[in-house]
């Protein structure tokens, strides 16, 4: 598959439940023929019937091109660095596995810039510290980067319009070789920090043309009202709406009535009755799986390190 324009889901075991409930999404809206191509930390088989779909692909470790990529970009909040390297498309829009897509989003596509970021406001220094990157040691390591200047373009990297090819590869080495030198530079984790940096350190270059849009709507951040009138399942919305859903933070599952998780529901159900052909009961039995695997065992286990590192400063050992 090569192709001018085509949609990049990056997924993994853990998140391929929501990776399928976004890939049901995309036909829903934007139709059987848009190629869609899923980068995947793991086997290619856990995407189930997707594999069925002629206008779908796969990127994973067995056929990632470059060593250093194959080597270091697969893992939580980076495998999507290999779509800027090695996208089967010259144009793409990447989504993380815990989005939707709503309506006609390919009118946000504009070919005249290198990437299509979302717009949501302007950060404090306070909120670019703790989800981008260390101001001091930004200016340390880029004296010559006004990260200032972006405070209102910083955005969530669930989802980005991008081309193929705007990074040198040198440069995201660079980033992952400071990261692991110096945690504090991007202690949030992930990829939103250092991508972040290296888009708008190469804006101010002048190396690379980015727009901003309002286009990504994160329901935990949303309002009542909001999700009512566009983003539930029997919404009203009107026929011009076009967004990509971000279930980001906490994940969405079954065990809850919240209109913030009702639209990934709906739409994983209506994957495992509709394209892997389940029996609504056996469908809603491995949604209810899916979820205490995924959602409350990693829970359960964070609370467990929690109370223990509780007790052991509590009651330190004798040895300590």
């Amino acid at each position: 598959m090569n192709k001018k324009f085509g949609i990049i889901i990056a997924t993994c075991k853990t998140d391929k439940h929501f990776a399928q409930a976004c890939f049901l999404s995309i036909r829903r809206s934007l139709g059987s023929s848009m190629p869609v191509c899923f980068i995947v930390d793991g086997e290619a088989e856990i995407l189930g019937h997707i594999l069925h779909d002629t206008n779908v692909s796969v990127i994973d470790r067995n056929t990632v091109k470059n060593p250093w990529l194959r080597q270091n970009c697969f893992g939580w909040g980076i495998t999507k660095m290999i779509a800027f390297y090695e996208s089967p498309f010259e144009y793409f829009l990447y989504l993380d596995a815990d989005t939707l897509v709503i309506g006609d989003i390919l009118k946000f596509f504009d070919n005249t810039f290198d990437m299509i970021t979302d717009y949501k406001r302007r950060y404090t220094d306070r909120e670019i510290n703790f989800w981008f990157f260390n101001t001091r040691e930004v200016e340390k390591l880029w004296p010559d980067f006004s990260w200032q200047k972006f405070r209102d373009c910083y955005f969530c990297t669930g989802t980005f319009f991008s081309r193929r090819h705007i990074f040198n590869l040198d440069e995201l080495k660079e980033k992952f070789t400071y990261s692991s030198t110096n945690p504090a530079l991007f202690q949030f984790g992930g990829e939103m920090g250092f991508l972040n940096l290296m888009i708008f350190h190469s804006v101010q270059k002048g190396y690379l043309r980015v727009k901003s849009v309002d286009y990504q709507v994160i329901p935990v951040d949303s309002s009542e009202e909001f999700l009512n009138k566009y983003i539930s399942p029997q919404a009203p919305r009107p026929k011009d709406f076009s967004a990509v859903i971000h279930f980001c933070g906490k994940k969405p599952h079954i065990f809850t009535k919240s209109k913030k998780v009702a639209l990934m529901n709906f739409y994983r159900f209506h994957y495992l009755t509709e394209i892997a052909n389940m029996k609504k009961i056996f469908a809603i039995l491995l949604m209810a799986t899916q979820d205490i695997r995924y959602v409350f065992f990693p829970w359960l286990k964070r609370g467990k390190r929690k109370i223990l590192k509780k007790i052991f400063t509590i009651f330190p050992s004798k040895n300590s």
